[in-house]
């Protein structure tokens, strides 16, 4: 089954991120099933490429990154430059 596997460094600003959309996901379980819900959409377009699926996921992260970072804001989520 093919996967993709991302890798960042602690050093780059994607490592909050990627930690800041992880944890607000797992608090909003609505978000979550909705990304769930539009990850599998994608899947299960024929022919759909790698990049593709990357670049049609982008809007929506985007825009769950800006309600996440209220979030975090709200609740004083730890701004991690570490991992933990």
């Amino acid at each position: 089954r093919p996967v993709n596997i991302n890798i960042r460094p602690v050093s780059a600003p994607i490592w909050r991120e990627t930690l800041l959309l992880r944890d607000w996901l797992r608090s909003h379980d609505d978000e979550r099933d909705a990304y769930a819900a539009m990850k599998r959409g994608l899947a299960q377009r024929p022919g759909l490429p790698i990049d593709g699926y990357s670049e049609a996921k982008m809007p929506w992260i985007s825009a769950a990154l800006a309600r996440a970072g209220d979030w975090a804001a709200a609740t004083n989520w730890p701004d991690r430059e570490e991992p933990a």
